[in-house]
């Protein structure tokens, strides 16, 4: 969420004429639709993660005390989860292989992020002022060309 507040924020920088009170309104909205985490799940920071092998944890203890189930059965946490096996490999100096697996995960990621009530929201208060393009799109890439594998960022 706080990137939607973040470009809402910019966005309304961006135009003096915008009213601020649209803005408070948008914010306010966000805040209303957001499902949060954090308040909800127990993180058991241990600091004992190895500095040499990153697939060997030296932590005794699961890092998550607690998650409720709600949470871990949400399409979006869902679709991270996927998209998360794919970064294993946190060398900077070695090559990452896209497959289609690995561009089908990121595109469902992002699928699942905009079809979230904070997105439509975020994207209903955009698309007041002609800022921003439909969520209907079924591929995340017409809606978040930015994003997109194919441009190799």
């Amino acid at each position: 969420m706080g990137y939607a507040i973040l470009l809402l924020v910019l966005i309304a920088q961006c135009y003096a004429a915008v009213d601020q009170q649209k803005v408070t309104d948008a914010l306010n909205a966000l805040v209303r639709t957001d499902f949060r985490l954090d308040g909800y799940t127990v993180i058991n920071y241990q600091n004992m993660a190895s500095r040499k092998d990153f697939k060997h944890d030296n932590a005794k203890k699961p890092l998550f005390k607690h998650v409720p189930e709600s949470s871990i059965n949400r399409v979006t946490f869902k679709r991270l989860n996927e998209l998360l096996t794919f970064y294993n490999h946190p060398d900077a100096n070695e090559q990452e292989v896209y497959t289609e697996a690995w561009e089908q995960a990121i595109s469902s990621f992002l699928y699942a992020v905009i079809k979230t009530d904070v997105m439509k929201s975020a994207q209903k208060f955009l698309a007041g002022f002609g800022e921003s393009r439909s969520l209907g799109k079924q591929d995340p890439k017409e809606f978040l060309p930015e994003y997109s594998v194919s441009r190799k960022i």
